[in-house]
């Protein structure tokens, strides 16, 4: 009798222990993850406007890990037919190749809405001037790598893609050099295989600027609302009065690649299950025909979506953008002065006013890259793919919305009585006991959906024709799995009520 009463203590005190263990807490320990110098960020920071360069860094490591498997069956010497052969031969090859290319279409569209959104918040002030001047420069090398990346398919796209960058580069000077150093020295095999080593190149030197700005990134800390600091520059927190890093934000952080992961497989996925033809060859998740087939002949050679709006530049029919060098100064005109202004805005803003409406010269500009320069432009160059533009049309279309954001920036300054100083609204109590009953309501119901994802691609995983519809699963698994961790670290970790 008293060896079973030992027997069920024991018991007890072994379910006790286990009640009580703390995982994160006997990581930390292990690992001495809150000994990194990585800072936290305050409860009002975990939203999605707060991470949009943890999102672009997320489809950047999808991008690492698809583009290492597809190197393993990529043959420069026999581009189309090796990238065929991943789609057609490769187990899963078509999803990996497709959402490799979103992945890349994400990361850019990320990029530039991180630009955007610091520049508003204005994130290039004081102390983060440096920070801003390498973002820059990586989001240039990113553009680069997506070029030579695409490059290597082979289809009529990549292939008119090099031919007009070739073109563009002839007309610079040196630009028979600069043509061999990019494309090597003549011939298919060198061609693809250079390409090949420019994009390797290319990827690493992001994967080297992204260290450099992660950490200052992490020494600035992620900019915090400008309010806060009265719109006044620098706004820092304080790193001795900010939350602890562990495990909070490292929670934050995997559901968001996990969100960003998931779409970057849905998209393409849905996109492969529509009929043949039915996609606009911008977006194909696929590559084109090959260069010599029929078909090429009936599609226009099209950039990137994200070169479209400086290749429609080059249609602009200006007297200075004509003759052999024409179209090298079109592209410095319509892409490299931009790079520039953007590089050099820490240092031609010297102010310490973060509100956009007390940077309006500047917010004019940015406004009008992100609409005309990027967005009319871009959709005039899908509309009329490399039909020349005379000059007057070029004043209409440019003149316009010109005219409509000088006004609109008038009026609202005009009506504006300049910014004002608040503070964040913390919780209630009452409040965050809802919403952590909420939260964990939530998660109990998406666990079962996850477990039901998961049983559904194991059912049909054995069938390969259902490849398209095993992407759209496992990507919405990733995002429901992101969602759980995200509930998770909200009934964990909940954030501090307000103080009466």
């Amino acid at each position: 009798m008293g060896m079973g009463v030992d027997v069920i203590k024991k018991i007890s005190q072994t379910i006790n222990r286990a009640k009580s263990f703390d995982f994160w807490a006997w990581l930390d320990e292990r690992a001495k993850l809150s000994e990194l110098p990585l800072v936290g960020t305050p409860d009002y920071m975990f939203r999605l406007g707060y991470w949009t360069g943890g999102m672009t860094a997320a489809a950047f490591f999808w991008q690492v890990i698809s583009g290492l498997l597809l190197l393993m069956y990529y043959e420069p010497s026999n581009a189309y037919s090796s990238t065929e052969y991943i789609i057609n031969k490769v187990a899963f090859g078509k999803i990996l190749l497709a959402s490799h290319l979103y992945g890349a279409y994400a990361m850019i569209l990320l990029m530039f809405i991180h630009l955007f959104r610091n520049y508003f918040v204005g994130a290039y002030k004081r102390p983060r001037e440096l920070q801003w001047v390498l973002g820059v420069i990586m989001g240039a090398v990113v553009l680069g790598t997506a070029f030579f990346g695409y490059s290597l398919v082979g289809d009529t796209l990549s292939v008119d893609g090099v031919d007009v960058a070739k073109g563009l580069l002839q007309g610079a000077p040196l630009g028979s050099v600069l043509v061999s150093i990019f494309f090597g020295p003549g011939g298919e095999v060198a061609q693809f295989t250079r390409v090949l080593a420019w994009h390797i190149t290319l990827a690493a030197l992001v994967v080297l600027l992204f260290m450099l700005h992660l950490g200052l990134a992490e020494q600035n800390g992620i900019m915090p609302n400008p309010k806060l600091f009265n719109y006044k520059a620098p706004a820092v927190l304080d790193r001795k009065e900010a939350p602890k890093w562990w495990p909070n934000n490292f929670l934050y952080t995997v559901a968001i690649i996990f969100w960003v992961w998931g779409f970057i497989l849905i998209i393409p996925s849905v996109l492969l299950m529509l009929p043949q033809g039915s996609i606009p060859i911008l977006l194909s998740p696929l590559p084109g025909p090959p260069p010599t087939s029929a078909a090429a002949a009936k599609i226009p050679p099209y950039p990137l979506w994200f070169f479209l709006n400086i290749y429609k530049i080059v249609d602009f029919q200006f007297p200075i953008f004509q003759g052999g060098s024409g179209p090298f100064i079109a592209v410095t005109v319509g892409g490299i002065i931009p790079l520039l202004y953007l590089l050099l805005l820490p240092f031609l803003d010297r102010s310490d006013k973060l509100h956009p409406l007390d940077r309006k010269v500047h917010t004019v500009v940015m406004v009008w890259l992100m609409t005309v320069w990027l967005i009319i432009y871009a959709v005039w160059g899908a509309l009329t793919p490399g039909l020349p533009i005379p000059p007057i049309n070029v004043a209409e279309v440019t003149l316009i919305p010109t005219a409509i954001i000088l006004a609109g920036m008038a009026f609202v300054y005009t009506t504006w009585k300049g910014p004002k100083p608040s503070s964040m609204r913390q919780p209630t109590l009452r409040e965050i006991v809802v919403k952590r009953a909420y939260a964990t309501l939530v998660l109990i119901v998406l666990v079962a959906v996850e477990v039901t994802i998961i049983a559904a691609v194991w059912k049909i995983l054995p069938d390969g024709s259902f490849e398209p519809m095993i992407g759209v699963l496992v990507g919405a698994g990733l995002v429901v799995f992101g969602e759980i961790i995200a509930l998770y670290r909200y009934v964990a970790y909940p954030p501090k009520p307000r103080v009466k």
